[in-house]
């Protein structure tokens, strides 16, 4: 459980250590003093960040001025309700304060290693080579699918793919038809199906590179960067925003090129083979490490960019964890280029 103090006390230094300067802690609120009014922050605390801790936490600020809901990691469909209410919050990795009077606005991620997950403890995840069954599933969303079919096309084991297929017939995700070696298992809602993959799917997301690449676009970067990984023999798939953006070019603007990468290949290397300078703030290019090959199964070359692509529905579950207006962006992907 997070307390309101300790909340309060974290909050301070976050917005320091970004550079608003002068935020002191006074029991649950964070102040800071200026020549015009001062700015009041109030924490209040939603434990864990499910979303009925948050509802909760949204009732009893109510009738606060200027509160921020403190949570240790936002599950989407908490996320969802902050954003409806047009909360501010704060968990591990997101910081989001709007204040109209007095102007005020921050809004940052801390950390994409890991996004937000509403699984529990004990369940199947749907990431890495899980993942990647569910990926293959996603491909073909009116098919019977066999185990071993999944497996190659998945490219994991036949025991890994009848695992990942037993759970999700146990969620009530897949049905079973038919015995045997003639036994098939179809997909009863993609839609369902591929919300409960991006859920988990973020968990890919905890090793990157990050460097500054020389270009005159974000796409131009993205081919370059696809093009150099191709000769150095790196298994890589463009994702995220830039991705969206070769299938559906009204999307929104983008300024980071993100790849996945095959996994064990050294940081350095991958530097130099994309002709990447080191740069955290100014970074133009994410280099997601992959931990297995989940990440990149479905990656096709796009014929538009001539670089290799993730699967649309890894796509989208990058863009959901994109802190610049990610979820509008991968709804938006996900009617126009996913379809259920």
């Amino acid at each position: 459980m997070v307390k309101n103090s300790t909340a309060a006390a974290e909050l301070a230094a976050r917005l320091n250590s970004h550079g608003f300067r002068q935020f002191k802690v006074a029991g649950d609120r964070v102040i800071r003093r200026g020549p015009g009014e001062d700015v009041v922050l109030v924490a209040v605390s939603a434990g864990r960040g499910r979303p009925y801790e948050v509802a909760e936490a949204l009732a009893r600020a109510a009738d606060l001025a200027n509160s921020v809901i403190v949570g240790e990691e936002f599950t989407p469909g908490a996320l969802d309700e902050l954003t409806k209410s047009g909360a501010n919050y704060m968990d591990r990795r997101l910081t989001h304060v709007w204040l109209s009077d007095p102007a005020f606005v921050v809004h940052w991620l801390e950390d994409e290693g890991a996004g937000p997950q509403e699984a529990d403890a004990g369940e199947l995840r749907l990431h890495g080579s899980s993942g990647g069954v569910v990926i293959a599933l996603l491909e073909q969303p009116e098919a019977r699918h066999k185990v071993t079919d999944l497996a190659e096309r998945a490219g994991v084991s036949v025991a890994t793919a009848q695992r990942v297929v037993f759970e999700l017939e146990a969620e009530g995700f897949l049905i079973a038809e038919g015995a045997g070696p003639r036994k098939t298992r179809r997909i009863e809602d993609p839609a369902a199906l591929l919300d409960r993959y991006a859920q988990d799917a973020a968990r890919d997301r905890r090793r990157s590179v990050r460097c500054r690449v020389l270009g005159d676009s974000t796409q131009q970067i993205a081919v370059e960067v696809g093009g150099r990984l191709a000769k150095a023999s790196i298994g890589s798939a463009l994702t995220g925003v830039a991705a969206a953006m070769v299938e559906a070019p009204a999307l929104t603007s983008v300024s980071v090129a993100e790849f996945w990468v095959a996994r064990g290949t050294a940081v350095e290397y991958l530097r130099q083979a994309v002709g990447g300078i080191s740069s955290e703030e100014g970074a133009n290019v994410v280099l997601w490490r992959a931990g297995s090959g989940g990440p990149l199964v479905g990656a096709q070359v796009s014929p538009a960019i001539e670089v290799p692509v993730a699967s649309r529905f890894r796509v989208y579950a990058d863009l959901l964890v994109n802190p610049r207006r990610g979820r509008e962006q991968a709804a938006a992907y996900r009617e126009r280029v996913i379809g259920f």
